[in-house]
C-alpha cells in the first residue's frame, strides 16, 4: 500500500506543479475572446453599465486571492478593457476625468488583494517592501484625487503591481518560501522594478498617454513593431528579475505540490 501512495504522488506531482499554467491557459483564453469581443462592442456604439463594470473589475480582482497568477493577468486585462466598455472615448472630458478616479481607485482594490497575499507568505522582507510599496501608491491616488493634478503620481509609481508579478512568478516556479534572501537583494530588485513603472508614469500621466514610440519615432520601422520592441524594454527588467532571485535561491527544484494552492488566501 506504501508503495501504491508513492507512485501516485510520482504521477500526481508533475500535473500539480502544471495547473497555475494550466489556469493562465484558460485566463490567456478569455483575454483572447476579450480582446476580440471589446472592439466589436466599440464599434457597435454599445455602452455596458457602470455598475456591471464596477462589479466585473470587483470580481476579478478578488480571484488573485485563489489564483494568483491567473487572477493577476485577468484582472489586469480587464482594467484595460473597461474603457471601451464604458464608451469613454465618446464622453465629455469631465466624464473621463471622472473615469480616471473611478480607476485608480478600482486599481487599489487590486493592488490591496496582491498586498494581503504578499503579506501572508513566509518572506517578512517581501512583506515589508510590498506594504510599504502599496502604501506609497495609496497616498499617491489619494494625493491625485485631492489635486486633481495626475503628473504627481510619477512620484508615485505603481511597483506594487510589478513586485506583486515577480513575487507570484518566481514563487510558481520554484515554491520558494523566501523570495528576498537579503535586504540587499530585496532593495536592488525594488530599484530595477521602479524604472519602468516611473517611466510608464512620466508616458501616462505628464505627457497625457502619450506612447514612446510616437516620441520617438523610428521612421523604418512599422509602429506595430516599434510597440512590441518598447514593451519588451518595459517588461524585461521584472522578466530579468526573476532568473536572478532564482539564482539567489537556495531552493531551485520545486515541490510536488500546486503553488498556487500553497500561496491562496482563500
Amino acid at each position: 500500500m506504501m508503495h501504491a501512495h508513492a507512485a501516485l504522488q510520482r504521477v500526481r506531482a508533475p500535473s500539480d506543479r502544471a495547473m497555475p499554467f494550466i489556469r493562465l491557459g484558460v485566463a490567456a483564453l478569455v483575454v483572447l475572446i476579450g480582446d476580440l469581443f471589446t472592439p466589436l462592442l466599440q464599434n457597435s456604439g454599445f455602452v455596458i453599465n457602470p455598475w456591471i463594470v464596477t462589479a466585473v473589475r470587483l470580481m476579478t480582482a478578488a480571484t488573485v486571492l485563489r489564483y494568483p497568477l491567473a487572477g493577476s493577468v485577468l484582472a489586469l486585462e480587464v482594467d484595460k478593457w473597461d474603457w471601451y466598455w464604458l464608451g469613454m472615448g465618446a464622453r465629455s472630458l469631465e466624464d473621463q476625468t471622472i473615469y480616471q478616479q473611478w480607476d485608480k481607485c478600482m486599481d487599489l482594490v487590486f493592488l490591496a488583494f496582491a498586498t494581503i497575499l504578499l503579506l501572508r507568505w513566509p518572506d517578512r522582507r517581501l512583506a515589508w517592501v510590498a506594504l510599504g510599496a502599496f502604501s506609497w501608491r495609496v497616498l499617491g491616488v489619494v494625493t491625485i484625487l485631492l489635486t486633481r493634478q495626475e503628473d504627481m503620481l510619477v512620484f508615485f509609481p505603481n511597483v506594487i503591481e510589478t513586485l506583486f508579478l515577480v513575487a507570484v512568478l518566481y514563487r510558481v516556479l520554484t515554491t520558494a518560501d523566501v523570495i528576498f534572501p537579503s535586504w540587499r537583494v530585496a532593495l536592488l530588485v525594488l530599484g530595477v522594478l521602479l524604472v519602468p513603472k516611473t517611466a510608464q508614469e512620466v508616458f501616462l500621466h505628464v505627457m497625457h498617454n502619450n506612447r514612446p514610440w510616437n516620441v520617438w519615432a523610428v521612421t523604418w520601422l512599422p509602429i506595430g513593431l516599434q510597440a512590441w520592441i518598447w514593451g519588451a524594454l518595459m517588461y524585461a527588467p521584472p522578466v530579468l528579475a526573476v532568473p536572478y532571485l532564482w539564482s539567489m535561491s537556495k531552493q531551485r527544484r520545486p515541490l510536488p505540490v500546486d503553488p498556487e494552492e500553497a500561496m491562496a488566501v482563500v
